[in-house]
């Protein structure tokens, strides 16, 4: 034997090795990455659905045939329709959503319906038991823009 096929032997393996090695990490971490990214997806999904039912419940809630007038707001200082359980539920899925959102303008719609909430109670308790019609169709304007641009940044 020659001193070429000596060295080519023992490299070749070691090479196929180190190939093999280098290939098996580049696909772990390449299925880690699409795990990781369907499990944020899925959590974000979860803070977003959150908020929307809670959301939904506040609306409901504020837009009850008897609800809840408070006296003073706790930052207008106006009275407003209590929304309940369901307020503090969306506050805090809104505080999530500013933690897990990828994206600002998710961030911005949520913001908004949640402004748009508040002054629907802040109307509800002024007319209350009349309808509400200008601020219960802001709502469900902002709380369409919440939802389109949720499925935005969930379909990334």
């Amino acid at each position: 034997m020659d001193t070429l096929t000596v060295v080519l032997a023992a490299v070749v393996p070691l090479l196929g090795v180190g190939l093999g090695g280098f290939l098996s990490e580049r696909g772990q971490a390449r299925a880690w990455r699409r795990e990781e990214a369907a499990r944020t997806r899925a959590e974000r999904r979860d803070v977003f659905a959150r908020y929307l039912a809670s959301g939904r419940t506040w609306q409901a809630t504020v837009l009850a045939p008897e609800p809840a007038i408070r006296s003073t707001g706790t930052h207008s200082g106006k009275p407003y329709a209590d929304g309940g359980a369901a307020y503090g539920e969306s506050i805090r899925a809104l505080a999530e959503i500013r933690l897990v959102a990828l994206h600002p303008e998710t961030v911005e719609t949520a913001t908004a319906w949640d402004r748009t909430l508040r002054a629907l109670s802040v109307a509800r308790a002024r007319v209350a038991p009349r309808p509400v019609p200008a601020e219960l169709a802001a709502c469900e304007r902002a709380e369409r823009d919440f939802v389109d641009a949720a499925r935005r940044e969930l379909s990334t």
